[in-house]
């Protein structure tokens, strides 16, 4: 169902990228070779450089919407376009709503049509928001929330001599690349620990957390 301005000729080809990029993502990191890119994005008729442009934007904002093909003639990037305003749509569900707090659709709202307006784009309605929150994957948005929790947790855990302490950016992060699964925490966390032991430090860092790339090993599916 479109959630926006967009026809269903669009939502329908959306949710063809969708299904080729969910494949994509769900393969072993060893497996998701460019060959293999190139082949979904044949399949759904778009370039190889598109699909892995997809699939950037989809591990920033997995949702439907963020594979909207973009309207002809648009400039990507420009600030005037429908596709600028749902990556604002998109960015502030991702960092405000996603959120263990879980504020109000109305602040939701609030806050999407504070970034629109200092981008100079006119904020869309609140159904729309509606239906682009009734469009996230519901056991995402409780992974997400409970994420920092689980990662306070898993941290205080580690058979580490020395305390360890994550500042909220650290958390944040971790959460991010294990998209808040309380399995993938304890083993990203089970091998900075072992890192730890070995350098006789003792103890994670902020720093350690930050330095992981977006899509480690231990966060694999």
């Amino acid at each position: 169902m479109p959630i926006g301005d967009e026809t269903p000729k669009e939502w329908a080809a959306a949710g063809l990228r969708e299904e080729a990029v969910r494949r994509l993502v769900g393969l072993p990191a060893e497996e998701r070779t460019r060959e293999r890119v190139a082949r979904e994005a044949r399949q759904i008729g778009i370039s190889t450089t598109t699909m892995f442009r997809l699939l950037a934007a989809w591990r920033h904002a997995p949702v439907r919407p963020t594979l909207l093909p973009e309207p002809r003639g648009a400039k990507r990037g420009s600030l005037r376009t429908p596709v600028a305003k749902r990556q604002i749509i998109n960015e502030a569900v991702e960092r405000f709503f996603l959120r263990r707090e879980a504020p109000r659709i109305s602040d939701l709202c609030d806050e999407i049509e504070a970034r629109c307006r200092f981008a100079g784009l006119t904020p869309p309605s609140r159904a729309t928001v509606e239906r682009h929150v009734a469009a996230l994957d519901q056991r995402r948005i409780i992974r997400l929330r409970e994420g920092p929790t689980a990662a306070s947790s898993a941290l205080r855990s580690m058979p580490l001599r020395q305390p360890s302490e994550l500042n909220p950016q650290a958390i944040r992060h971790l959460v991010d690349i294990t998209q808040g699964v309380t399995a993938r925490i304890f083993r990203v966390l089970a091998d900075l620990a072992e890192e730890a032991i070995l350098s006789e430090a003792e103890r994670i860092n902020s720093g350690a957390v930050l330095d992981l790339p977006l899509a480690p090993r231990a966060a694999a599916a």
